[in-house]
């Protein structure tokens, strides 16, 4: 006989589908529907910092550590990195709660990034 089956001990054949128990496997296998919202594509909804690359913005500084930290928006969604090699023209560190303008620009590492970091006066 044609193959397809399982040889079990003592020579009878079973069809190997047949082994899974009724219900177990048909969802997982055929199109089971994950109960999250649908992660939309980066940029999807215009206001990831990758949209906003070549612009020039204004925001304030999240965070500032050592030598690198997040500036804030209103004209995105969520936080830009910037750090000091990509902005060495800056006479001091920057600090928490700093009015800036930026450039958003493209990094090395393919993540927008702030550069031309300009601290406003307050």
């Amino acid at each position: 006989g044609g193959g397809g089956g399982v040889m079990r001990a003592g020579g009878a054949r079973r069809n190997a589908a047949a082994t899974r128990p009724s219900g177990v496997g048909a969802i997982a296998i055929g199109g089971a529907r994950s109960r999250s919202p649908p992660r939309q594509r980066q940029g999807a909804a215009g206001r990831s910092p990758l949209d906003m690359v070549g612009a020039q913005l204004t925001g304030w500084v999240r965070s500032y550590r050592d030598a690198w930290g997040f500036i804030k928006s209103e004209a995105f969604d969520g936080d830009l990195f910037v750090g000091a090699k990509s902005n060495s023209h800056l006479p001091h560190p920057l600090s928490a709660e700093d009015r800036v303008t930026f450039k958003v620009s493209m990094g090395n590492a393919g993540k927008a990034e702030a550069v031309d970091v300009c601290v406003l006066a307050k």
